[in-house]
């Protein structure tokens, strides 16, 4: 009975289009393996694009040669064949093998890249992985790129190109959405450029329409609210722009909304990205996935995007510049209702840098899927920088990417150096209010909890950072963090250095009930 209300309290929240699809793709699933059916491979006669593509970014290098290969901080090296769905490192590490987006590294021998795809081709009826949507998505745009920029028409690579994309159209994830949807949008379009396709032009204008107006907020961000996946996305907008610019694409409404929703998302990353080009990796970012916002930006300025300059709103995320430090702050909720997979129990937390450098961070994520407790723990209220109260998480996470029931957060104040905000949880049993004060080179936190209840602030300080705890105050080489009303100690935790990468550091919890007040002063 427990299971199935998680289950009642997360469909609830699904579109309809999403529950139609699951149950439609399944029975066709069901439907084909009975009666035997097979992927028809087509052949293409047309005649392709040739499109002088706009230099675009360099992928870090994960291709090492003679088929070895490292994603998320795994290194694996194939014997003689490539397994194509290999997956004893879990599915995202199979997913990056499938992407080719090492085709794009630093001094990628063409040689090479035509030798993988072969080998990729031969492999392709027993590839079931490298079959699905999302990486085919990933793969389509890749191998474009690559044969326009190393002028390739070799006409198995291309029949088995357009059999993919076909694929995918025959497979868009309706119901998934999100990202997901927006990567297929993507796909078909990119590939209809390259093929004079105008029916998989038309379904990928039809999806970006949409899911373009949809998932790219008005202050700029990407709705699923990861600072991380706003970048992929991002990253191939621009690559979409890059093709459609520099071919005999005519849509303008469709280059315009592509020009809008760039110069919007150029904003936004501009906003969210500290001074030295990190990122807040809240909800699922993790370090070195997606290219660099100083990479991307310089992209967009190389394809003449302009910035439409917005004020962080709508996303939930606020940034105070004050003298020697940087703070951005959440006060947004978990993610859309329909799709928040990547989100994590992190209202009312924050990320402060000084002086440059990572001072009190997000911990990050380091896994997916293939080790649940860990998961479940780095999208726990616990391991945010923001208050657990009692046992109660702030939503209910499950599954490597499932939300039940969820708290929603209301701004009651908001003014040039103070902000006010709290949650009531979805049970109904507390309240939370947490009001930021901003100071020249200092920051006031108040906690709130009503009614009382034993509650716990989380304060997750980045590795390099030494400090000393004498009684409730806490002597760091910046400055002070002070609590009245609480009672402080330390205690270790894993912070995220990658996927799959995690590094011991240190936490400050400080435990009260109805009241807590936090100064932190910047004086070193």
């Amino acid at each position: 009975m427990k299971k199935l209300f998680l289950y009642l309290n997360t469909i609830r929240y699904l579109k309809s289009v999403q529950i139609r699809y699951r149950i439609y793709y399944a029975l066709r699933k069901k439907i084909r393996g009975i009666t035997g059916y097979k992927i028809k491979e087509k052949t293409f006669n047309g005649k392709i694009t040739k499109a002088k593509l706009i230099p675009g970014i360099v992928n870090p290098v994960s291709c090492l040669g003679n088929n070895e290969f490292e994603f998320l901080n795994k290194k694996y090296g194939f014997i003689r064949k490539i397994n194509w769905d290999f997956d004893r490192f879990g599915k995202l590490w199979t997913y990056n093998l499938n992407y080719f987006e090492y085709l794009h590294q630093e001094k990628f021998k063409k040689e090479e890249g035509v030798n993988l795809i072969y080998n990729f081709i031969n492999s392709f009826g027993n590839n079931n992985t490298g079959k699905e949507p999302f990486p085919t998505s990933l793969r389509i745009i890749n191998w474009i790129k690559f044969l326009l920029q190393n002028n390739i028409e070799d006409q198995k690579i291309i029949d088995n190109l357009y059999t993919q994309t076909y694929i995918l159209y025959d497979n868009i994830e309706y119901h998934l959405m999100g990202n997901h949807l927006l990567e297929n949008g993507f796909s078909l379009m990119y590939a209809g450029i390259y093929f004079n396709d105008s029916k998989l032009i038309s379904k990928g204008e039809e999806i970006l329409l949409v899911q373009l107006e949809e998932q790219i907020l008005a202050d700029g961000a990407h709705f699923e609210l990861s600072p991380m996946y706003h970048q992929l996305m991002f990253y191939r907008l621009l690559d979409v722009l890059n093709l459609a610019l520099n071919s005999k694409y005519q849509n303008q409404n469709i280059l315009d909304l592509l020009m809008q929703k760039a110069g919007m998302m150029y904003s936004w990353l501009e906003n969210i990205t500290f001074s030295n080009g990190d990122i807040p990796l809240f909800n699922d970012s993790s370090p070195d996935i997606a290219p660099p916002t100083e990479e991307l930006l310089n992209y967009a300025k190389r394809l003449n995007v302009i910035k439409l300059t917005k004020q962080l709103d709508e996303s939930g995320y606020r940034k105070f510049k004050s003298g020697r430090f940087e703070l951005i702050i959440d006060i947004g909720k978990i993610g859309p209702d329909y799709i928040p997979g990547h989100g994590h129990n992190d209202m009312f937390s924050f990320v402060l840098y000084i002086d440059n450098e990572p001072v009190i961070i997000d911990t990050g994520s380091t896994v997916y899927g293939g080790n649940p407790e860990r998961r479940y723990l780095e999208r726990s209220t616990a391991l945010h920088n923001t208050v657990q109260v009692g046992d109660y998480e702030q939503a209910k996470v499950w599954g490597d990417f499932r939300v039940a029931q969820r708290s929603y957060p209301e701004v009651v104040l908001e003014e040039k150096n103070k902000l006010i905000v709290e949650y009531l949880h979805f049970s109904k049993k507390y309240k939370h209010r947490r009001e930021f004060t901003i100071e020249e080179n200092k920051i006031e936190l108040e906690d709130i909890i009503s009614p009382n209840l034993k509650s716990v602030a989380n304060f997750h300080f980045d590795d390099k950072i030494n400090f000393i705890l004498t009684g409730n105050k806490i002597d760091f080489e910046y400055g002070t963090i002070e609590f009245t009303d609480g009672e402080a100690q330390i205690a270790n935790y894993y912070l995220s250095k990658g996927f799959n990468k995690k590094t011991m550091s240190k936490k400050a919890l400080i435990s009260f009930e109805t009241h807590l007040k936090t100064v932190i002063t910047i004086t070193g």
